[in-house]
């Protein structure tokens, strides 16, 4: 039994370093849950004491094992089947019908939802069973991406093995449908479970491993953990990873109130993304510049570029916390060129202020009047998404290909991206 006790200096370190690797906020009352689940660990290690840890995570860890069993350490995992159940039922009775009414007007039959702190994995699959219970009979293809920064936690919602206990909570109806007997225990059944997809996502530092729009995010009991900046930030982010007017649900003791303005109450802990008002004019030009001759272009200030494009294909790129942005035209260049004018693009807006996983871009171009022009707009396009993949940099709008190139205006400050058809002067 370790019985070395936690110092101030140590605790304050400890509060550092979890900060520093997870976002998380660690309370001053949290010192003695710390103290007995760091010591865990220490003894697990034979180490002396809480100094010898700290000292081993910073240089005695060069894989990073060490860190995620600490970062595992100090998550909180509190979880169940259709916990709040009100939000199961406006996922039932109002996401899940709007999304039918979307596919009746000629929408995609498509339902993608994000479970962002799933633990577990009780969270996950209590949102597949109802999608599924709702929808796959009539054909809809169900998504749920479903993220952890707990690498234990993910492993349990992999093996999808609970209890009896555990279970309690799920529809009588519901469960000989969805799992199957596993000992004393149930297991998901395959085709739930193949609805499910994971992934470790630190929602403070990383870039998220995903593309959207998701029709609803499931963000619950998590944002209490974060200091109020890292949470108008990450709310900000997951602003731009929902469909149109989709939906976030927090959890009960939760507001966004004074955090952001992107979203509007739209129940009881749910939030409706606010649908864009209209554009307001402004007075005098905007600052227009061309794109210079070596094709790459960033701005601290609001401006807006213009560019023709295509076969070229402009990759518009920005931060709309930092508001700064910039665009890079890439063309008939290998991966690695492209790959490389993406990461300087990155950089340099990096050093104009923006945060590189609040980084987004919108591509446009890759057409032209021949099949050789779409044929390399195609090629062209398809390097530039994987460098930006590469970069961490969601896409969020693409205008690729086409009969004709593009006259394009960005507008850093905003990522605004307007396009039209370019005509060739005549004569």
């Amino acid at each position: 039994m370790l019985a070395a006790t936690l110092s101030d200096t140590d605790f304050v370190a400890f509060q550092s370093l979890v900060f520093a690797a997870a976002g998380i906020h660690l309370a001053d009352n949290k010192r003695e849950m710390l103290a007995t689940r760091l010591g865990r660990r220490v003894e697990a290690l034979g180490l002396g004491d809480f100094r010898a840890y700290y000292q081993f995570l910073m240089s005695g860890d060069p894989s990073g094992e060490e860190r995620e069993h600490f970062i595992n350490s100090i998550t909180i995992n509190k979880t169940q089947f259709f916990r709040e159940p009100h939000h199961f039922e406006f996922l039932r009775d109002h996401v899940i019908p709007e999304v039918v009414a979307r596919a009746q007007a000629g929408g995609p039959r498509r339902l993608r939802i994000w479970s962002a702190a799933c633990s577990s994995g009780e969270e996950a699959y209590s949102i597949a069973m109802i999608a599924h219970s709702e929808l796959a009979r009539a054909g809809f293809a169900i998504e749920i991406v479903a993220s952890d920064i707990d690498t234990e936690m993910l492993a349990r919602a992999q093996a999808g093995v609970y209890s009896n206990a555990q279970l309690a909570d799920v529809p009588p109806e519901l469960r000989p449908a969805y799992f199957s007997p596993a000992g004393s225990s149930w297991q998901v059944r395959p085709e739930l479970r193949a609805l499910v997809e994971l992934h470790r996502v630190n929602l403070i530092h990383d870039a998220f491993p995903f593309a959207g729009p998701f029709d609803a995010i499931f963000l619950r009991n998590v944002i209490i953990y974060f200091d109020r900046p890292s949470q108008a930030t990450l709310f900000q982010r997951l602003g731009s990873y929902l469909a149109g007017t989709g939906y976030l649900f927090i959890g009960h003791s939760e507001s966004l109130q004074h955090l952001t303005d992107a979203f509007t109450p739209a129940g009881q802990t749910i939030y409706r993304l606010r649908a864009p008002g209209p554009a307001r004019r402004r007075r005098g030009r905007a600052t227009v510049t061309r794109l210079p001759a070596n094709r790459l272009l960033i701005s601290r200030e609001p401006v807006r570029i213009d560019a023709i494009v295509g076969p070229d294909v402009g990759a518009c790129v920005f931060d709309p916390l930092a508001r700064v942005g910039g665009v890079a035209q890439l063309g008939d260049e290998s991966a690695r060129a492209i790959e490389h004018a993406i990461a300087q693009l990155a950089a340099r807006l990096v050093e104009a202020g923006a945060t590189g996983p609040a980084l987004r871009a919108k591509l446009a171009g890759g057409g032209g009047a021949t099949p050789g022009d779409r044929e390399l707009g195609a090629r062209t396009a398809a390097r530039a998404e994987a460098a930006l993949a590469q970069a961490g940099i969601a896409i969020t709008s693409r205008r690729i290909g086409g009969p004709s190139a593009l006259e394009i205006q960005f507008f850093t400050s905003s990522g605004r991206l307007l396009c039209r058809d370019h005509e060739p002067p005549r004569g």
